[in-house]
């Protein structure tokens, strides 16, 4: 970095809506680290900040993702403990459950929840004993995890790991054991469950009206549900149908939108085209928009769609049938899995527009069949600004379609 201010924010890095400001970013980087920053696509759309996980391919944390890095990391080297546990907790905090339930997760790992035997370490209690059930090292992990109450919990959700008492195994050693173990959801849960446990013993140690063991399963149960809910509706979701296949042929008896995009790293330039049929094949509107960047082919692609569409919906066509001959592309909007990686924006604001287009589909056709949004791409690249056309052509436009 050259002379870079700590407190910079990224939204200063950008000129407008979905484009890098290209001249500051070169200005203020060396040549590697620019060429990084300009080949994140940004959406045209407005977008809260979020977390993202950058160690598997779509960005989404998985505890074993987090395990595993942890492990990549060299043990030969002097920091290699401290790099390794600050790996951990980053995958830590990124986990999509409520901040209080990975607060007191964190505290818990770092024995400071407030047991009776914490409370006599710091000589605020008399002694180290639990008065509900006796045991004489209170620890946070007995609490939550060996006490008989947190039992018969963990026993009614069949944590094998969890059932028995291990009074020698730590809060944190089971954190750690369990990121080992279990896949992200269950771990996600678990720690759900650990934090009910709590709650509920701190209602009884007060003398308040707590749940029993069966009422704790059938809260944090639907308490889960509510928060994958949550979770959910943060992302752009539509109830779409999405098909993907090889070859088609279109009638054309509804409006199509096809969409393509062609990259110059010479230029370090994306040329994007869109062209809407109607019958018999005939266009009804045509968009070709260059733009600066040096993005890879897939996240070209997801911005002519994302273009194309906004386009559409801006100048009014109910598009029913949507063709890419991006593959990867139509598969991604198929997916059930939520990408969470710089593309989950570009697909959730994909899918918010698709949204405006009811009963529409995306299909997969082959370049060939695609020929006019490619011609259109590459005309992009010759342009200064975008450039559309609805049903009137200029006649250097017309051997483009």
């Amino acid at each position: 970095m050259k002379g870079l201010n700590e407190e910079m924010k990224v939204s200063e890095l950008i000129q407008q809506p979905g484009k890098w400001n290209r001249d500051l970013i070169q200005q203020l980087y060396l040549i590697p680290d620019s060429q990084l920053i300009l080949s994140v696509p940004l959406s045209p759309f407005d977008h809260e900040d979020s977390w993202l996980w950058h160690y598997n391919k779509n960005g989404s944390y998985s505890v074993k993702s987090g395990y595993k890095l942890a492990l990549s990391v060299d043990r030969s080297s002097p920091s290699s403990s401290s790099e390794v546990l600050s790996a951990w907790w980053k995958a830590f905090w990124a986990i999509q459950i409520p901040k209080k339930i990975l607060i007191f997760g964190w505290r818990g790992f770092h024995e400071i929840l407030p047991t009776t035997k914490g409370l006599h370490r710091r000589n605020v209690s008399t002694h180290s004993n639990f008065p509900l059930c006796g045991y004489g090292e209170d620890s946070n992990a007995h609490a939550v995890f060996w006490c008989p109450f947190a039992q018969e919990v963990w026993v009614l959700f069949e944590y094998q790991f969890m059932v028995g008492h291990k009074e020698d195994i730590s809060f944190k050693d089971v954190l750690f054991y369990n990121t080992e173990l279990l896949e992200r959801e269950l771990f996600d849960k678990m720690l759900i469950i650990a934090w009910g446990v709590w709650t509920e013993r701190n209602k009884r140690t007060h003398g308040e009206a707590y749940r029993t063991a069966h009422q704790v399963k059938i809260w944090l149960t639907a308490y889960q549900e509510e928060i994958k809910s949550v979770n959910a509706k943060s992302r752009v979701l539509t109830g779409k149908a999405l098909t993907h296949i090889n070859q088609m042929e279109v009638g054309f008896q509804e409006l199509t939108l096809c969409v393509d995009a062609v990259i110059s790293t010479e230029s370090e330039m994306i040329g994007l085209g869109a062209v809407i049929f109607v019958a018999n094949k005939k266009v009804q509107a045509s968009l070709a928009k260059p733009m600066e960047g040096s993005l890879s082919v897939f996240h070209a692609e997801a911005l002519a769609l994302l273009v194309g569409l906004h386009w559409a919906q801006t100048i009014g066509l109910s598009i029913k049938i949507i063709l890419s001959d991006s593959l990867s592309l139509v598969q991604a909007l198929d997916n059930s899995n939520v990408y969470q990686n710089e593309l989950r924006i570009i697909l959730g604001d994909i899918k918010m527009l698709l949204s405006n287009f009811p009963g529409a589909t995306i299909s997969h056709v082959s370049r060939k069949f695609n020929d006019v949004a490619h011609n259109l791409s590459k005309h992009a690249l010759q342009l200064d600004e975008e450039a559309s056309w609805v049903e009137e052509f200029p006649q250097h436009a017309e051997n483009l379609i």
